[in-house]
């Protein structure tokens, strides 16, 4: 069981403010509505979420969600890609509820439960163009791997970012990561 229980306090955040828990069927509807705004830059993006939250609640992918209250303002969601890997295909935090470390304490209840899984590597994809999310990610542990040109049309290339069990677990403060760049790594 992924995250299971899983119920705790937000870093950062009054306890009774936010806490992070497993998805449940009844989020769905409020979920779709939270990612609403980034399904434009996703070709079917509809299908696809319906896709993961299915897989999630049936227990073949995992999922974590942050909550204001009873609303719905982050989720994390990660699909099983064989032999200790990992894909992070969603980490999103609804703009207005950003800089609260809602995204961190996102990430660092994957990161654990990756560690406690086993996994040997993770990745993420985020839009090339996206300097404060790859700076994100960095702080998290991943390090840059490829750039994936056009991706999703012309002018929208994707980043590819990998985690490994050496990368540090994010405190409140973010892992510091060593100067990479994409650049450096041949496409």
């Amino acid at each position: 069981m992924p995250f299971g229980s899983l119920d705790m306090p937000v870093d950062n955040a009054p306890p009774a403010a936010c806490r992070l828990r497993a998805p449940r069927s009844t989020d769905r509807h409020r979920l779709a509505l939270l990612l609403a705004g980034v399904a434009p830059r996703y070709p079917g993006f509809g299908d696809w979420f319906d896709r993961r939250f299915d897989d999630v609640l049936l227990g073949r992918e995992y999922g974590v969600v942050a909550l204001v209250g009873t609303d719905p303002v982050g989720l994390a969601l990660q699909a099983d890609k064989g032999a200790g890997r990992r894909k992070l295909s969603t980490l999103f935090v609804h703009p207005a509820c950003r800089g609260r470390c809602i995204g961190r304490s996102l990430m660092r209840a994957t990161i654990v439960g990756w560690h406690r899984d086993g996994i040997e590597a993770a990745r993420v994809t985020v839009p090339a163009d996206d300097a404060a999310t790859i700076a994100f990610f960095r702080a998290s542990g991943f390090a840059p791997t490829i750039l994936l040109p056009d991706r999703y049309g012309p002018g929208r290339s994707e980043a590819v970012l990998t985690w490994t069990p050496e990368s540090p677990v994010p405190d409140r403060g973010g892992a510091a990561r060593p100067q990479e760049s994409f650049s450096s790594i041949p496409a």
